[in-house]
């Protein structure tokens, strides 16, 4: 991993107009604010990269002073957050999405449809008020990533081991690993 930096939206613009086609990843550094640093944020680099059908991903500390974020092209048929939908419907009225972005959008997969816990999860949940309270206190993206989480697997028995690392987590006061 090799984090380029960029001080602007516009410098990050300027890289995927170039690369976006030829290349399969970027990892995008952004200093912390404490170090005084110019820098794109991530909640400024996302829009950038919706607009030629790219997405970030993984996160990576580089210690005191920077993180790294991956970004990557989407692949056709990836689902998209309600928060991407969104972002991607502005970017296209104001005309600033490109030929990839537009491309990438139009062979999005299905919408993502809000899944619940199921009823005996939550009462499993109920029964431990500690763990409760704090899965009530989640942000909603976190609870709703969480719940997809254990609620998404095929399989009852993968279905079942989320959810017991849903609540030992929860009793801890921690977010699941996929989240941390």
């Amino acid at each position: 991993m090799d984090p380029q930096f960029f001080e602007t939206p516009a410098d990050f613009r300027a890289w995927l107009q170039q690369f976006h086609s030829t290349e399969e990843e970027l990892w995008v550094g952004v200093y912390k604010k404490k170090t005084g640093k110019p820098t794109i944020t991530l909640l400024e680099a996302i829009p950038e990269a919706l607009c030629f059908g790219w997405i970030d991903g993984k996160t990576r500390s580089l210690g005191a002073e920077a993180y790294a974020y991956r970004f990557t092209p989407r692949k056709p048929g990836s689902s998209w957050s309600e928060g991407n939908l969104k972002t991607a419907k502005e970017l296209i009225a104001l005309g600033l999405m490109e030929p990839a972005g537009i491309h990438a959008f139009e062979n999005r997969g299905p919408d993502r449809v809000e899944i619940p816990l199921s009823e005996e999860y939550e009462a499993r949940l109920r029964t431990q008020p500690a763990a409760w309270e704090y899965f009530e206190k989640l942000p909603p993206g976190k609870k709703k990533d969480s719940v997809r989480w254990v609620m998404q697997p095929k399989r009852q028995a993968t279905r079942d081991q989320h959810f017991d690392v849903l609540l030992a987590c929860c009793l801890a006061g921690e977010r699941i690993p996929p989240l941390r």
